[in-house]
């Protein structure tokens, strides 16, 4: 489903067995339950997926993958959580979230009460200063749509696997292609009594083989994470790993 603007209170019942594979048409690849939702709001809904797990496939432009929603713009998510297999973006830029891809948000919306406990990928083969390669926990990209005020993820929380691996083109090294326990990268987001508990790791390409690989071990001290490795261009982030600001943040950690 493409384009889904409205209110959808899924009243505690779950969605099983959800299987996608996507690599067909022109353009960007959106994945998830819903492709892409705008001004939307999704209350009360559980997204149960398939071992074979869903997946967004698309070389040379972009590919978003969510447990619920693939790419998103002034929607709440309230009371919603994934479990069960993996969400993979694979493609020359990619955005991969346990709950949605990338979220584009204004202050007025907010993301409460979600959880999330699959395996979250992404993967590019032409990571580049504008094909970024990000996965979250929670969201692969989450920022505010307003420069001058923030949206708001609170009493959410990450048990999964998340992992970004990318193949560095030019000068992309001084890019943070990214992935956190919550959100991937984060600019002007409020993220409050919120958590990570799981394994984080970006792996960085050359040629065919691994030439780094991060391994990380979650601290319960955020911002010893939220600012590492920012200059060496591989964001190992817990809760978040911020390539934007992440301007407000109280009772959260990773374990």
């Amino acid at each position: 489903i493409y384009g889904f603007q409205g209110t959808l209170d899924g009243r505690g019942h779950k969605i099983s067995g959800l299987y996608i594979s996507s690599s067909y048409g022109d353009g960007e690849q959106l994945v998830g339950v819903f492709a892409s939702a705008y001004n939307a709001v999704f209350r009360n809904l559980a997204v149960e997926i398939d071992a074979r797990g869903i997946r967004a496939l698309k070389h040379g432009d972009v590919a978003y993958a969510g447990g619920l929603v693939g790419d998103s713009k002034n929607t709440d998510f309230i009371n919603c959580y994934t479990i069960g297999g993996s969400i993979t973006a694979q493609g020359d830029a990619t955005y991969a979230g346990g709950l949605v891809g990338c979220l584009m948000n204004g202050p007025e919306n907010r993301v409460v009460n979600c959880f999330s406990d699959c395996k979250v990928t992404a993967e590019s083969q032409e990571a580049t200063a504008t094909n970024l390669c990000v996965a979250g926990g929670l969201i692969g990209q989450m920022q505010s749509s307003n420069i001058n005020q923030m949206t708001e993820l609170s009493r959410c929380y990450f048990t999964g696997e998340v992992e970004a691996g990318y193949r560095a083109i030019g000068t992309s090294y001084q890019i943070s292609h990214c992935a956190g326990g919550l959100a991937g990268i984060a600019s002007r987001v409020a993220i409050s009594d919120s958590f990570s508990q799981g394994k984080v790791t970006v792996i960085k390409y050359y040629n065919t083989s691994v030439n780094k690989s991060i391994k990380v071990e979650l601290y319960e001290d955020f911002y010893k994470n939220h600012f590492s490795s920012l200059q060496a261009g591989i964001c190992d982030g817990g809760p978040v790993c911020s390539g934007g600001t992440v301007e407000f943040m109280v009772r959260c950690h990773a374990v």
